[in-house]
């Protein structure tokens, strides 16, 4: 229901702003067999949009290879919406805006880069390639299924490039061309702090050609915490403490960490895991 408001937020901070398209670069749904609820709702939003869309699949919803579901039926009842479908490099052109957005569902071999294959189309001012896969930072990470790396990004003649699969928002190219992961527009777990963004990207502007904003839209922040109950009398203090912390729109992972305070008396779920039936709690439990 929350990821469905912000869903619904989106579509309005496009319309209300008067911005030129919308790029959703892979897994609008969490699985390629969405729920009829789940593909009504995503239908309905779009259908408000004012503007072009262009989706690309990703590793979560790709589509059927013989049917397209479930971005062909989306694609026949949104007619402002456009969909990479096939694994071969393709593009959409729109003339009115001078730009051109590349991209491929996926690939026929997951070691390749998704980056790889496209040819500029002349006559336009503007190049934008979508891609979904993983960014290989040099020393830190190893190449995963779709790898993205500098050298494939140096390469590209895109003046941006949109990329999908990680769900926080992050900045992973400063010079031409800017590459961004726009990440998830809720988080959906622990972790997740930099999710619950979309992007403004202005082509043209800025000394590089390109400027980009993050914009809040999610509802939800996720955050870790380590609480020490020490000091405290007993239950009845845990409890203010705890329900002083309730916020609707917050996901908190709590660490508590606490000395000869008996738990069981009002919260068992509690007392199991840290007082095992003694006064004395363990070092520290995670509690979610």
């Amino acid at each position: 229901m929350r990821i469905a408001r912000t869903f619904s937020r989106l579509i309005e901070l496009v319309n209300d702003e008067g911005f030129d398209l919308l790029l959703i670069a892979g897994d609008l749904f969490d699985s390629a067999r969405p729920d009829d609820n789940t593909l009504a709702s995503a239908i309905a939003q779009l259908r408000r949009l004012k503007v072009p869309a262009v989706l690309l699949p990703g590793n979560h919803d790709r589509p059927n290879p013989r049917s397209g579901y479930p971005y062909a039926e989306l694609r026949s009842r949104c007619h402002n919406v456009r969909v990479f479908l096939q694994p071969e490099p393709a593009a959409f052109e729109f003339p009115g805006l001078g730009l051109v957005v590349y991209g491929r569902a996926g690939a026929h071999d997951p070691r390749t880069s998704p980056l790889l294959g496209f040819e500029k189309r002349p006559g336009f001012s503007f190049h934008v390639i979508m891609a979904h896969g993983s960014y290989v930072i040099p020393g830190l990470t190893k190449p995963k299924r779709f790898p993205i790396d500098d050298k494939d990004l140096a390469a590209c003649f895109a003046d941006y490039v949109a990329l999908g699969d990680w769900h926080g928002c992050r900045e992973v190219r400063t010079a031409r061309p800017a590459a961004w992961y726009s990440g998830g527009p809720e988080p959906l777990k622990f972790g997740e702090d930099a999710a619950g963004f979309v992007l403004e990207v202005r082509l043209g502007d800025g000394p590089e050609g390109v400027r980009v904003v993050p914009r809040r839209v999610g509802e939800a922040r996720a955050r870790a915490e380590e609480l020490d109950l020490s000091g405290l009398h007993g239950p009845e203090d845990v409890h203010a403490v705890l329900a002083g912390m309730k916020d609707r729109t917050l996901m908190l992972e709590l660490r508590l960490r606490a000395v000869g305070l008996e738990f069981n008396g009002v919260y068992p779920e509690v007392g199991c895991k840290v007082g095992s039936g003694d006064r004395q709690t363990g070092p520290s439990e995670r509690l979610r």
